[in-house]
């Protein structure tokens, strides 16, 4: 098996989370019990965050606690791919831009890549008021992820 992670730049992607969240909070209360009864802990009233490491500090209503949860979850997935070849990271925002990237994931998981069409770039929206210093940490690990990205696809790096 080949498992591939999606990896979004850091503030995008808690920005995105954060959006979710309060969508779901705002939920009907049969879509919050399906999702619970999926165990979709992911976001909204029922929110349990994954725990491979200490549980993520802060208001939830914030992009900072996002980004800790960020930072522990790909903390965690850097090590699984560090340790396990059939793990890859696929850089999100060029997999959606670039038709290059799609076929160097088919290459990779053995498939024929007939057209994405359904793959559009993002349209992210500011992030909002976040604590530089997390930022800094998630974009350091991004850089380090992407890159390895990019050379484990045959990739140049994107720029």
């Amino acid at each position: 098996a080949e498992f591939l992670v999606p990896l979004r730049r850091p503030l995008d992607h808690a920005a995105s989370l954060l959006g979710q969240h309060e969508r779901f909070l705002r939920a009907d209360p049969f879509t919050q019990d399906y999702m619970a009864w999926l165990g979709h802990h992911e976001f909204g009233a029922t929110h349990r965050p994954f725990l491979f490491g200490p549980r993520p500090a802060g208001d939830q209503m914030t992009i900072d606690y996002w980004l800790r949860l960020w930072i522990t979850v790909y903390g965690a997935l850097d090590r699984a791919e560090e340790a396990h070849p059939n793990v890859a990271f696929v850089p999100y925002e060029a997999l959606s831009a670039d038709p290059a990237v799609w076929a160097a994931i088919a290459r990779r998981i053995s498939v024929t890549p007939a057209a994405a069409g359904e793959l559009k770039p993002t349209k992210d929206r500011a992030p909002g008021v976040h604590d530089p210093r997390l930022a800094a940490e998630a974009g350091a690990l991004h850089a380090r992820l992407s890159a390895r990205a990019f050379a484990a696809l045959g990739l140049p790096p994107a720029g």
